[in-house]
């Protein structure tokens, strides 16, 4: 959960960030699925427009932007699929969003793939 939000009038920048699953580590192949939620309190309908990056273990950024429509009252995810991009995502993951005024932002998740162990 973030608490953040835009009670101002005019567009701001946010950024969100978090640890993900380390690619091709012990634990897993890495991480498979990023997403950020809002929820649109303003009474117009807007579009959230948002940058994730993520870096491998050199620190080597890859950038995807994706924009989210959300209606008056709306709530929902914007989802960055590693699959789309031909892969895993790298073990650090940020969000850089222009949140319209009356969005915010509730939280952020990820989601990752299990090493396979033998029992």
């Amino acid at each position: 959960t973030t608490g953040i939000a835009n009670i101002s009038s005019t567009l701001t920048f946010v950024t969100c960030s978090m640890q993900a699953q380390i690619e091709d580590s012990e634990f897993g192949p890495g991480t498979e699925l990023a997403a950020v939620s809002f929820t649109n309190r303003s009474g117009a309908d807007t579009t959230v427009n948002c940058t994730m990056v993520t870096t491998d273990r050199l620190f080597n950024p890859t950038y995807f932007s994706k924009s989210l429509a959300l209606p008056v009252g709306g709530r929902d995810f914007l989802y960055f699929r590693a699959a789309e991009s031909g892969g895993y995502f790298g073990d650090r993951i940020n969000f850089s969003c222009a949140l319209p005024p009356g969005v915010e932002v509730n939280q952020t998740r990820r989601d990752w793939q299990e090493a396979a162990t033998d029992l």
